[in-house]
């Protein structure tokens, strides 16, 4: 019986996998065409063998955005939140609907 790792596989262990570089591995999960259909097709399959799952913490703190939406009102039942608070709802479920990351906070 083969043994199951605990720990995430990383993007050097998928890319060491398939036979690849790390850079290529990460053109892969990047989108980027420049990529051969053999090569892709080796990290796809490395990748969920794996188990690997993109890290989005990682992949916010390299790009410098995190394509996270937050949202801070007052109380719900204020006017303030019945005027403005459509624009916000808007937004939310616009980001919630294209996968991103949403906070909704309170304001005291």
């Amino acid at each position: 019986m083969e043994a199951v790792s605990r720990t995430a596989a990383t993007l050097d262990q998928v890319a060491r996998a398939a036979g690849v570089s790390r850079a290529t591995a990460s053109r892969v999960f990047s989108g980027n065409p420049r990529v051969s259909e053999e090569a892709r097709r080796a990290v796809e399959s490395a990748a969920t063998r794996l188990g690997y799952v993109p890290n989005s913490a990682a992949r916010s703190l390299a790009a410098g955005r995190s394509e996270s939406v937050g949202v801070v009102v007052p109380e719900p039942g204020s006017g303030y939140f019945l005027v403005r608070g459509r624009f916000a709802l808007a937004r939310f479920y616009w980001a919630m609907a294209r996968g991103r990351a949403v906070g909704w906070f309170k304001a005291k």
